[in-house]
């Protein structure tokens, strides 16, 4: 077995890059409508929150605490969204999916950053 050269080993390495950009932009394009609605949706509540994603694209809603209490206010989320969505509670968290495309999906977490 011969050693891979330098370039062989580089070339290896930036084919897996463009390889997880392209995987990214496809789930960037397949999921924004997605995100759009439950953002909308969110946004009806009146309730205060904002959009973060991480490096794989996966989105979390994060909600700000309201005048009434935690577990009013996600009751109150998770039946609202579930109107529109798939939605199961994940320990503190709820994670929201696209009912004809349950691998659409996004977490809501409440009272502040998780």
């Amino acid at each position: 077995m011969s050693a891979k050269s330098y370039r062989e080993l580089a070339n290896m390495i930036l084919a897996q890059k463009h390889m997880d950009i392209e995987y990214g932009l496809r789930k960037m394009d397949e999921q924004e409508s997605f995100i759009a609605a439950v953002a909308e949706k969110l946004t009806r509540t009146s309730w205060v929150h904002h959009m973060r994603m991480d490096r794989h694209f996966d989105v979390t809603f994060v909600l700000q605490a309201g005048w009434i209490a935690l577990p009013h206010q996600k009751q109150a989320i998770e039946q609202h969204l579930s109107a529109a969505f798939d939605v199961e509670q994940d320990g503190q968290a709820l994670v929201v999916a696209d009912p004809k495309k349950d691998w659409l999906q996004c977490r809501v977490v409440f009272g502040g950053d998780e």
